[in-house]
């Protein structure tokens, strides 16, 4: 079965056991956030901003676009820090 969001990675059989609180999906396991679906959204805006960025002109593609990509992981990887901490 193909994952429908491309930037989940297989791993090798030997990094299978994690000590922390995961849901193993297959031979895949997710990290609580990865469960988020405002996460799984984010993945998708994430793919849309490369795509786009790439299609803009020579002249903003190095800053303007370089800007939008690292915004957009920055969204991702604020929601996974925040999934771990509690409250």
């Amino acid at each position: 079965m193909e994952m429908k969001y491309p930037l989940y990675q297989q791993l090798p059989a030997e990094k299978k056991t994690v000590l922390r609180d995961t849901c193993y999906v297959k031979d895949n396991f997710l990290f609580d956030f990865e469960r988020l679906e405002v996460y799984k959204l984010t993945v998708d805006f994430i793919e849309k901003v490369f795509e786009v960025s790439e299609e803009l002109p020579k002249q903003v593609q190095y800053s303007l676009g370089d800007q939008f990509r690292r915004a957009a992981l920055s969204i991702a990887n604020n929601i996974a820090e925040g999934s771990g901490k509690t409250l």
